[in-house]
């Protein structure tokens, strides 16, 4: 009771105090200060770019703090790395300081980073007086370009006037891959052996970090700094280079180079140390279509129980989809189809007229049957287990318009989008939204042809399985161009959403002087 009596004798003589205190305060207890930064990224395209090393980067950001006094508000803008993790300093793992930029509220900034990193950019905003902070992540993804001798962008191989080359052009709207074009980079580095005959694919190894050009008369191994010759069909590329050279199809998966030569398949395993050759062709009768499956086995939570395979080929002489297996000397088999499935992975009706992996794992196969209609069969082979029911969707693509006459398709992770090409039209169908007829996305002028599309990959940016890449040559004109879309994966329609971010307010662009591009592909800074 007496320590109750002294508690209330100090709460009235704390109150009185204040009462008397005639003291210059400003007290209003029912507006709490409230310290916000702007977060719509459609209005700092700036901080979403590419950052070029030398570049100036300002920018200001909208800071609000209602009910307090602004003159306290402190603010530092820093970056730490993209991955951010400990680091072993001394004998412990510690957490690396950030990288304070600029301390001022206008970012006023020039870029002294490390080439080829990937960095997260951070603004925090604190009043010194009352301790409230606020912070703010602008960009998650923050790419500083490799130099220029080691390029990254959309690659592209083209012919024209009797001559092969490569173009690479860097898109604003895939925000990783900077915003400059850079002509003829191989002959450029190779000027007394540039490359020989016409185009047939061009390709990059992810794992073992080395690009493979194929032209009709020739085989490279390719570094990516310099672009350097480092091997060749005949020497070095193989151990028993195949007589008949007819480079189909290839995937870099699963730390392991896969490529189709012929109807055959020949694999790579980078992992194993100073091996850079592919083996002899896996053992199977019949002949391989040029598809290779771009996901297969799941490493994070995967299923239990899911089918392993490194590899998934489809044996069109047999119309089998089949497993390729680590290590294995031939090809597996799926197990038998339950009564209830749509279609036999084992025997799929039809020839095929496209296969790729799409949908964050579904293979969609367009098949042309006898009748002369077409199907579409999707199936699932990854991160999943091989009950018989690995079937998805079984559909008529008789509404689909011109699909007779397309010479070139496309599509991706990011979605069941599957685009097309004829002529100088560019088509969509996307088979989980219920459409039955196909959505013309783009339309070119007379004499325009669709010679290869190419989808930016899916991966921890926004613009992941939305970045579409056409490209058109006209031959009365002798020119080609490239069409810069912004695409919905899901929908397949033109969709202008994280192209905003960077300030790109068209959908589609143009970008001309290119040759006839026979193939594109993409490779990064960090790839």
């Amino acid at each position: 009771m007496k320590n109750k009596i002294i508690c209330l004798i100090a709460l009235i003589s704390f109150f009185h105090s204040c009462m008397k205190d005639k003291g210059n305060y400003d007290y209003n207890f029912d507006l709490e200060p409230e310290l916000t930064i702007d977060t719509l990224p459609g209005q700092m395209p700036e901080l979403y770019k590419t950052w070029d090393v030398g570049a100036k980067i300002t920018y200001e950001p909208k800071v609000e703090y209602k009910n307090g006094n602004e003159k306290n508000l402190t603010y530092t803008w820093f970056v730490m790395n993209y991955v951010y993790r400990q680091e072993q300093v001394g004998n412990s793992l510690q957490y690396p300081a950030p990288d304070t930029i600029c301390t001022t509220k206008k970012l006023d900034y020039v870029v002294d980073l490390t080439p080829g990193n990937q960095y997260q950019l951070h603004l925090t905003v604190r009043d010194t007086v009352t301790g409230i902070s606020v912070s703010k992540q602008f960009s998650s993804f923050l790419p500083i370009p490799l130099p220029d001798d080691n390029y990254s962008g959309l690659f592209c191989l083209y012919e024209k006037d009797g001559k092969t080359d490569i173009d690479v052009l860097q898109s604003p709207r895939a925000m990783i891959l900077g915003s400059n074009i850079y002509r003829n980079v191989f002959s450029k580095s190779n000027p007394t052996a540039p490359l020989t005959g016409k185009p047939v694919m061009l390709e990059y190894s992810y794992t073992g970090r080395w690009f493979y050009i194929f032209t009709e008369n020739q085989g490279l191994r390719v570094a990516p700094t310099g672009l350097q010759v480092m091997d060749t069909w005949e020497n070095g590329m193989f151990y028993n280079a195949p007589t008949t050279y007819k480079p189909q199809r290839f995937m870099s998966l699963n730390n392991t180079d896969f490529l189709i030569n012929n109807g055959k398949l020949h694999v790579l395993y980078a992992s194993i140390a100073g091996d850079r050759k592919f083996a002899n062709p896996i053992i199977e009768s019949g002949e391989l279509s040029p598809f290779l499956s771009s996901s297969t086995i799941n490493t994070y939570r995967p299923v239990t129980g899911a089918i392993s395979a490194y590899q998934i080929v489809f044996n069109k002489t047999k119309g089998a989809f089949q497993p390729f297996y680590n290590k294995g000397v031939n090809f597996g088999q799926f197990n038998s189809p339950t009564p209830d499935v749509l279609f036999n992975v084992n025997k799929v009706e039809g020839d095929p007229v496209y296969i790729n992996t799409v949908n964050g794992g579904e293979t969609a196969a367009i098949m042309k049957l006898n009748n002369g209609k077409y199907m579409l069969n999707v199936a699932r082979f990854y991160d999943v287990v091989d009950d018989g029911k690995l079937t998805r969707y079984y559909k008529p693509l008789d509404g689909l318009q011109d699909l007779a006459n397309a010479k070139v398709f496309e599509s991706g992770l990011g979605g069941p989008a599957i685009f097309y090409g004829a002529g100088n039209k560019v088509y969509s169908y996307s088979y989980t939204t219920g459409q039955t007829t196909s959505n013309l996305i783009w339309e070119g002028e007379a004499g325009d042809e669709v010679t290869c599309m190419k989808i930016l990959p899916t991966g921890g940016y926004p613009s992941g399985g939305r970045v579409l890449w056409i490209a058109v040559w006209n031959e009365a004109k002798n020119e080609g161009k490239i069409i810069d879309c912004e695409i919905n994966p899901v929908s397949g329609l033109l969709e202008l959403q994280v192209s905003a971010w960077v300030g790109v307010m068209e959908n589609p662009t143009v970008t001309t002087g290119f040759g006839k591009v026979t193939q594109m592909m993409i490779k990064t800074m960090y790839d």
